[in-house]
């Protein structure tokens, strides 16, 4: 810690990061939970377990197969992990990304079976793409929540 003009600062960043271990896992983030941007940031850094990739893949209506292709990593990848294994950082982040499209999504469309046949409809405003087509970037998952909005407020 040091002192500059009057007030502390914390120098190892990660101190703060540790001072608090957060118990928050990927259901909490599609049921809609208290998930606060830290916890978020948390379960990024902890990973998110082998056994989430099988909770988004049913959300989504794709094998492990199809989800290994939205997050860049080799199926083989995903088949070598066992179930309480942790992903890394980036996969990790891609699928609390994807979690939350598929919460805010679940809200907008009223039910897991109306999202999935929205996910999976090639529609004129993404260039006769399907909307999981875009999940495989933050940049996708973004543009796809501003959507999801827009439907919700009646303007798309």
């Amino acid at each position: 810690m040091a002192k500059v003009q009057g007030s502390y600062i914390v120098e190892e960043v990660a101190v703060a990061y540790k001072a608090k271990q957060s118990s928050i896992d990927l259901q909490v983030v599609i049921g809609g939970g208290l998930a606060s941007e830290v916890d978020k940031i948390r379960l990024s850094r902890t990973g998110v377990t082998r056994e989430s990739l099988d909770i988004v893949a049913g959300y989504l209506g794709v094998s492990l197969e199809g989800l290994s292709h939205l997050l860049h990593i080799s199926y083989r990848t995903i088949q070598r992990k066992k179930k309480k294994e942790r992903m890394s950082v980036h996969v990790s982040e891609q699928v609390i990304a994807i979690a939350e499209l598929i919460r805010r999504g679940i809200e907008v469309m009223e039910t897991e079976a109306d999202l999935k046949v929205w996910l999976h409809t090639e529609l004129p405003g993404l260039d006769g793409q399907m909307p999981i087509s875009y999940l495989d970037t933050s940049f996708g998952v973004t543009m796809l929540l501003k959507i999801l909005g827009r439907i919700e407020h009646g303007v798309y």
